[in-house]
C-alpha cells in the first residue's frame, strides 16, 4: 500500500509542478484519476485480491475425466442460471 500512495504523491507532485512552470497553460487530467471514489475503489479492488487465498487441502485430490469436468461445469452453469 505504501508504494501505491507514493506514487500517487509523486504524480501529484509531478502535475502541481507543470502547473507551476506553465501556470498559462491548462493540462489535462482525466478527473478520475485523482476522484476520492476512484481511489477508495481502487484500494477495495486490491483488498479483495488479497483476501483470495487457495489453500491446497481445499483442491480435489481425485483424478477425473475432462467428461466428468464438463458434466459438472454445466450443473455449475445451471445453478447459477436459476438462483
Amino acid at each position: 500500500m505504501q508504494k501505491n500512495t507514493s506514487f500517487l504523491c509523486e504524480s501529484v507532485n509531478s502535475v502541481t509542478e507543470e502547473l507551476q512552470n506553465h501556470p498559462g497553460k491548462r493540462i489535462h487530467t482525466p478527473p478520475q484519476v485523482f476522484s476520492l471514489k476512484s481511489i477508495k475503489a481502487k484500494k477495495e479492488h486490491q483488498i479483495r485480491q488479497m483476501e483470495v487465498v487457495i489453500d491446497p487441502n481445499d483442491l480435489p485430490k481425485e483424478d477425473f475425466t475432462e467428461a466428468q469436468f464438463l458434466k459438472e461445469w454445466k450443473t455449475y452453469i445451471k445453478s447459477l442460471q436459476t438462483t
